[in-house]
């Protein structure tokens, strides 16, 4: 009977030492992201959200310049973002396709054609 108790305990004891250890993974990584706080004015680097580095590379912020020229027009807004990015995020083409799909859709609903 006690070495079935004792087996019992180290198995409880292996789960617990398995969940401290993703734990402590997880403030690694809290860690990590703390570490990358600029200044003191917790602006993450490379923040994918907040602050993507292909719409943060010129003077201005893209997305203010699309809220200041298209700030009632979505399709117009794309052009622009798609534009705006596409030497920046690697996939220059593509963004260049988007942006000309997302100017047709407004060519076309200016003719008439929804479609």
């Amino acid at each position: 009977m006690q070495f079935l108790q004792l087996k019992a305990l180290l198995a409880e004891i292996n789960i617990y030492v398995r969940g401290a250890k993703k734990e402590m993974r997880k403030m690694d990584n809290a860690k990590a992201i703390y570490d990358k706080f600029v200044d003191g004015k917790h602006i993450i680097q490379n923040d994918m959200v907040n602050n993507p580095p292909h719409y943060t590379k010129n003077k201005w912020e893209v997305i203010d310049v699309l809220e200041e020229f298209f700030p009632t027009d979505p399709l117009l807004f794309n052009v622009g973002k798609y534009i705006m990015r596409h030497e920046h995020k690697g996939q220059s083409l593509q963004d260049l396709e988007k942006a000309l799909w997302f100017l047709q859709r407004k060519i076309n609903k200016l003719k008439g054609n929804h479609g």
